[in-house]
C-alpha cells in the first residue's frame, strides 16, 4: 500500500518546532523529585486487549505512527539538569517507529500463545524506565488462528487511564482510515496539555491563599492513625511484603447496574462506594473519622477555556477526603459530595496541599488508605468492535521488593466483565489477611445496603 496519507497542517503544528518544553505541575514535581529513580521505573499502565476480528497488524502498526505524531504528550521527556526536573515533548521522527514492536507467533516456537505474550511484555516491560524510555506499543498476532493481542505499556507520566481510552478511539479510527485509503484525519484538540499545565500552575499561584485556608480548616484533629494487627515496625511495609484481599460483586449487566448512578435524585458510584468503606473502616478499625487518599479524574475542571475531552496526558490527581463515620446516611452524602465537589470543580488539590504542609506540620499527617476507582469507560469505547481488554494475559511486574509502599491500605475498585472488583493491598507483617478478607468482604456488603437504602437495587 502506498504510503500517501499526510496528518493535515493545522493538525501538526504543536510539534513543527525542535523541542517544546512543558511547564511541570506543582505534585508531578514533587512527586518524582521525592521519588528515587529505582521506584519510579515501573510506575506505568499495561492495558491489554484481545482482537474481535482479523486485524491487519501491519495496518495497525502503521496508524500507531499517526497516533504518535497526532498526541504529543506521547513524546513526552524529561531530563535532569542540573538538578532540575524539565519537561519537553519531542519532536515527531524516525526513531519513534521503534516504539511499536510487531511479534508473528507461531506454535513450533515451543511456548503457548499465552506464555509467547507474557514473557515478551515482561522482558519490553524492563527495558522501560523514568525518565529516559517511557513507551512501547506491542502487537502479537498468531498466525495459526489469526488472533491479535495488543499491549500497550507506558510510563504514568505520558498518560492516565481514560487517556487510554482516547488513544484506543484514535488509532482504529486511524485504522479504519488507512484501510479505506482515506487521508488520515482526527477530530480537533481544543486545549493541548501544555495549556492544561500552565493554566493550572498559574491557578495554584493566584489562589495559593484560598487553597491554604481550604486545607487548614480541614478536621486534620479528628483523624487517627492506622492500628496494627501485628507489632512489627512500619518500615517493614515494603512492596515484598505486599498481599491483596479482593471482593466482588457479579452484575447481570455492567450499564444496569451503573444507570442506577445516572439521572436526577440519583448520585455517583463513587460517592457511595466511599462511604461503603467507611462504614466498613468504622466497625474494623473503630474509628469515627476516616482519612483517605482520592484518586480522581483531574481533567474535569469549572474552568469553561478548558477542554480536555480530546486531550492526552496525566490528568489524575488525588486528594484528601474525610468522613465521619457515625454520621446518617444523607449526612454523609452531602460531605462526601462537597468535598468531590471542591475538588472536580475548584481545582483543590493535595498537589497544592504538599505546599503548605509545613503550616500544618503540629497536626497534620497524610492519608494512610488510599482508593484508584476505574469507570466503565473501556466497555462504552468504539474500538470494541475491534478488541476488547482482557485480563487472559498476566502483565504484572512487581516493583523491587525493598521498595517502601506509599499507604497503608491500597485499594482498586474496578470492572471486569460482569464483575464489580474491590481489590484491597496491604503488608502482610502489619495486618492480618483473614481480618483484611472480612473487612474488604464487609465493604461491599456497606455498598450493597446503601443501594438498597437509595435505589431498591439489591
Amino acid at each position: 500500500m502506498k504510503e500517501t496519507m499526510v496528518m493535515k497542517q493545522e493538525r501538526i503544528s504543536d510539534f513543527l518546532s525542535n523541542q517544546t518544553i512543558i511547564p511541570i505541575l506543582p505534585n508531578r514535581y514533587s512527586y518524582f523529585l521525592s521519588k528515587k529513580r529505582n521506584y519510579s521505573h515501573w510506575f506505568m499502565l499495561t492495558p491489554i486487549l484481545l482482537s474481535k476480528q482479523v486485524i491487519d497488524v501491519n495496518v495497525l502498526k502503521h496508524a500507531f505512527s499517526y497516533l504518535l505524531q497526532y498526541h504529543d504528550s506521547l513524546r513526552i521527556n524529561v531530563h535532569f539538569l542540573n538538578n532540575e526536573l524539565i519537561q519537553t515533548i519531542e519532536p515527531f521522527k524516525k526513531s519513534f517507529y521503534s516504539t511499536c514492536n510487531l511479534y508473528l507467533y507461531k506454535k513450533d516456537c515451543g511456548l503457548s500463545f499465552k506464555n509467547y505474550v507474557e514473557d515478551k511484555i515482561q522482558l519490553e516491560k524492563q527495558n522501560i524506565s523514568f525518565p529516559d524510555k517511557l513507551l512501547k506499543f506491542l502487537v502479537f498476532h498468531n498466525v495459526d488462528n489469526e488472533i491479535t493481542v495488543l499491549a500497550f505499556l507506558f510510563h504514568h507520566i505520558l498518560a492516565d487511564g481514560y487517556s487510554f481510552k482516547i488513544l484506543m478511539e484514535d488509532l482504529f479510527d486511524i485504522y479504519e482510515q488507512i484501510l479505506q485509503n482515506k487521508a488520515v484525519a482526527l477530530s480537533n484538540k481544543r486545549t493541548s496539555y501544555k495549556k492544561f499545565c500552565e493554566h493550572s500552575i498559574n491557578f495554584f499561584k493566584k489562589n495559593l491563599k484560598e487553597e491554604s485556608a481550604y486545607w487548614k480548616k480541614m478536621p486534620w484533629s479528628t483523624t487517627h492513625r492506622l492500628s496494627f494487627d501485628y507489632q512489627n515496625d512500619i518500615s517493614s511495609n515494603i512492596e515484598g511484603n505486599t498481599v491483596s484481599s479482593i471482593s466482588s460483586i457479579n452484575l447481570d449487566s455492567i450499564d444496569n447496574f451503573m444507570d442506577n448512578f445516572k439521572g436526577e435524585g440519583s448520585y455517583g458510584l463513587v460517592k457511595i462506594l466511599l462511604i461503603a468503606i467507611a462504614k466498613a473502616y468504622k466497625c474494623h478499625f473503630n474509628s469515627n473519622t476516616m482519612l483517605i487518599n482520592y484518586v480522581y479524574n483531574g481533567r474535569f475542571c469549572s474552568d469553561e477555556s478548558l477542554h480536555l475531552d480530546r486531550t492526552v496526558g496525566w490528568f489524575s490527581e488525588g486528594a484528601p477526603i474525610f468522613i465521619p463515620t457515625k454520621d446518617s446516611l444523607k449526612s454523609l452524602i452531602n460531605t462526601v459530595e462537597a468535598q468531590i465537589d471542591k475538588l472536580y470543580y475548584n481545582n483543590s488539590s493535595y498537589g497544592y496541599l504538599k505546599y503548605i504542609f509545613q503550616e500544618l506540620k503540629d497536626d497534620f499527617f497524610p492519608p494512610e488508605i488510599s482508593i484508584n476507582y476505574t469507570p466503565p469507560w473501556l466497555g462504552e469505547s468504539k474500538y470494541k468492535n475491534f478488541m476488547v481488554p482482557t485480563s487472559e494475559f498476566n502483565s504484572h511486574l512487581s516493583p523491587p521488593a525493598n521498595t517502601q509502599r506509599v499507604y497503608l491500605l491500597n485499594a482498586k475498585a474496578y470492572f471486569s466483565e460482569k464483575t464489580f472488583i474491590l481489590s484491597w493491598n496491604y503488608s502482610r507483617t502489619l495486618f492480618d489477611k483473614s481480618k483484611m478478607d472480612k473487612f474488604s468482604s464487609n465493604c461491599l456488603v456497606e455498598l450493597k445496603n446503601i443501594m438498597n437504602e437509595l435505589y431498591k437495587s439489591f
